[in-house]
Formats: C-alpha cells, sequence, structure tokens
C-alpha cells in the first residue's frame, strides 16, 4: 500500500488506525478508475498499471488471503467503491461532489481476535496493530513521500527503531553523489530537504531524546540519490557521576544491513557482516530496480545476482570515504551538560535550581557550584560522543576491508 501510493506519485500517505479498522489516505496524481481496477483484481494475470499492480497485490492478501474485510474509495468527479465482506465482492459507482481533484481511501477491517488492542496515543499492544505500526516504521523508513501514522511522521529522521534495549542515537543520515558511482538512482526521503546551508552537516543533537535530531546534510543538491545511509550507536548509562561513584556506561554491538529499495520500500534485507560485532551500524539503502523479484516485487533474489553484488560493494565503498566526515565532526563536537534526569542524581543542583526563584542572595552563593556539576556532566556526555567516534572510525576500516 505504502508502494502504491509512492508510485502514484503522491505527496504523503496519512495512516489511522481505530479500535476496529486500519484508514490508509493518499491523492494519487494520475486519473484513475477503479473499474479497470476490478480486473485485475479478479485475475492476477491482468496487469493495470504499477499503481494497481501494488494495490491488488495488497488487497489479495489482506482480504483474500487473511479474510479480512475492506473497503476501497475512489473520490473524485467520479466515486466509485469496491466492497470486500469476507466472502462477496461488490463494486458500485456514481457522480462526484465536482471535485478533479482525486482522493483514495482504503479502508482494512481488523480480524474479531484482534480488535481492541490499542493502548493510548501510538501505543500499540500486540495483535495485528502493533505489527502494522512495527512494519511502516521500519519498511518505510526511507520512502521519498511522509507517511503519517496516527498524527506522527515516521520518516523524518528520527523515528527510533529499537535497535537496542539502550538509546539510539542516530549518528548520521548521508546520501550519495549522483556524479561519482553509476548505480542507479531513486528519490531522497524529505527529511533531508529541510536544509539551510549547503554541503555542510547540522550539529548533532545530545539531548539523547525520543525526538534525536539526525546529523545529516544541510542541502541536497537534487532529489535523486544513488544510496543513503542511517548510521546507528546505541548506548546505556549505568551509573551517573555521584559522590566517589564514576560516570559509567556501555555501548551495544549493532547489525549492518543492506537495505533494498522498490517503489520507495526495504524489498529485501541482506546482513553486511555475518555477526553484531560493532558497537555503530549502519542501514545501507539500494535501488533493487532491474533486479530479479517475485510477484509481487517484495523479495528480491539477489544472493547470486552479480549486479546486485556490484551496487553493495560500490555503494559501501562511496560510503566508507565519507565516514571521515562524520568521524570529524564527532570528535569536534562539544556536548551539552546532562538535564534534569541527571541533575536528580546531585541534591545540590536541584538546591541551586530552587533557590533561585525565592531570592537571589541565596542562591548566588551556590552558583559557582552548579556551574562545576554542569559541566562536570557535560564532560560525562562527551565520553560517550567520544566512544560513538571511535566506533564509527572501527566501522568505516571495516567497511573498507569488505568493499
Amino acid at each position: 500500500i505504502v508502494q502504491a501510493a509512492v508510485v502514484a506519485d503522491s505527496d504523503a500517505l496519512v495512516i489511522k488506525q481505530s479500535r476496529d479498522d486500519t484508514v490508509f489516505d493518499f491523492y494519487p496524481s494520475p486519473q484513475l478508475s477503479l473499474h479497470g481496477f476490478l480486473a485485475s483484481l479478479l485475475s492476477p494475470e491482468v496487469s493495470a498499471s504499477p499503481l494497481f499492480d501494488h494495490l491488488r497485490i495488497a488487497l489479495q492478501s489482506v482480504g483474500f488471503g487473511d479474510g479480512r474485510i475492506f473497503r476501497l474509495d475512489l473520490n473524485g468527479p467520479l466515486t466509485e467503491r469496491i466492497y470486500w465482506d469476507g466472502s462477496n465482492l461488490s463494486y458500485d459507482s456514481r457522480p462526484g461532489i465536482g471535485s478533479q481533484v482525486q482522493h483514495i481511501r482504503l479502508t482494512v477491517k481488523f480480524p474479531e481476535s484482534d480488535r481492541g488492542r490499542r493502548l493510548g496515543f501510538l501505543r500499540k499492544a500486540s495483535g495485528r496493530a502493533a505489527d502494522e505500526y512495527k512494519e511502516v516504521c521500519f519498511y518505510g523508513q526511507a520512502c521519498p513521500i511522509n507517511l503519517s501514522f496516527d498524527g506522527r511522521l515516521l520518516n523524518d529522521g528520527r523515528t527510533s527503531l529499537e535497535l537496542s534495549p539502550g538509546k539510539t542515537l542516530e549518528i548520521a543520515f548521508l546520501a550519495g553523489d549522483l556524479f561519482q558511482t553509476d548505480l542507479p538512482t531513486f528519490r531522497r526521503p524529505n527529511c533531508l530537504f529541510k536544509s539551510r546551508e549547503p554541503n555542510k552537516f547540522r550539529a548533532m543533537s545530545d539531548r539523547f531524546s525520543k525526538h534525536r535530531t539526525f546529523f545529516t546534510e544541510e542541502k541536497a543538491s537534487s532529489r535523486e540519490t544513488t544510496y543513503l545511509a542511517r548510521i546507528n550507536y546505541a548506548y546505556k548509562v549505568t551509573a551517573y557521576a555521584h559522590k566517589s561513584t564514576p560516570f559509567q556506561f556501555v555501548s551495544y554491538p549493532l547489525g549492518s544491513y543492506c537495505c533494498w529499495l522498490q517503489d520507495g520500500v526495504i524489498c529485501h534485507l541482506e546482513p553486511i557482516l555475518k555477526k553484531k560485532s560493532l558497537h555503530a551500524g549502519v542501514h545501507i539503502f539500494i535501488s533493487g530496480s532491474g533486479l530479479e523479484s517475485d510477484i509481487s516485487g517484495l523479495t528480491l533474489r539477489v544472493a547470486d545476482d552479480k549486479n546486485a553484488s556490484r551496487r553493495k560493494r560500490v555503494a559501501g565503498k562511496a560510503l566508507a570515504q565519507r565516514l571521515d566526515e562524520v568521524v570529524e565532526a564527532l570528535e569536534n563536537h562539544v556536548a551539552k551538560p546532562f538535564t534534569v534526569h541527571a541533575a536528580l542524581n546531585r541534591g545540590v543542583t536541584v538546591a541551586c535550581l530552587a533557590l533561585t526563584p525565592v531570592t537571589h542572595g541565596i542562591s548566588l552563593p551556590l552558583a559557582p557550584v552548579f556551574l562545576l556539576l554542569a559541566e562536570n556532566t557535560s564532560q560525562d556526555r562527551q565520553q560517550i560522543v567520544n566512544d560513538c567516534a571511535k566506533r564509527v572510525e572501527k566501522l568505516q576500516y571495516f567497511l573498507t576491508k569488505i568493499c
């Protein structure tokens, strides 16, 4: 369904979940008719268009395969509807409301056993709802159009992939140069176009919160790219500095993968390293256009494909050369102090903040103590950044050897 929205050249795909169903909304650019799509839906050998092919495979899977009820509406000059009640397929059309802009809405019902398993805003429990959310988060992370799920933009460069038991810091999101390789091109995600200065990096956010800012290119010279690379580092603070206890943290090994894209969606995942041996991981996104796949297009046969091996090698080598910029920027980065979660371990800091509104005369003598504690927490966080730089440098070494 995400691929259908990408092929339709839509600006965004909006997904909403309720207790009973999932609703997909997007506005296709070409003028469509569901009457022609009905024939391809009933006959798999009939190919209508790439957009309808993606929709056909999706509806045959969730409707005819899983037995889920769905309704496909096309609103515009003519309002058309295809409805599947679990056993019968029906088609209906009537004059529209006069709008020349077409709007596609797909509503898919949950099975009875999966209904009601939703816990608050974007908090999914087990069941089909949770599976759908995780699938869209992961497989659509490099999607060129905006993916909105229950009001949250998933592919804006800040979505946590839950790669480790600690916190994951997304270090960089790099795009390939069109003039350096002969790899097939694909569209960049929109998150790489929120920039001001050309050919520079944003300062890495070390807030380490759920709203992480990618350390990414400031300005993209082209809408197309030859590869994307998302570099991650995972860590966990085991002890904050307190009295005689030093600051301690651990980093976690992450996997590195080659992600093959078809129409903006990851359709095949291939490990670059045999095991999770490095504490900095990378997801390299490469176009799977032209490679052999199954009928759905979601499974590429890249194991014995020499062309696929060459693409992966070229992209990995190009990325390894660019990691020098990331390492240098990490080494030059000055970390900010830890915020409240660290300050709570230091009662004097809390006292300084609490006394400030009362009178400056009382809190002024404590100001040097507060500044000293802030400097110490900044040094603590700097240890994480320095370790991160070393891990990325090691990742660069292994990529150079492999590619």
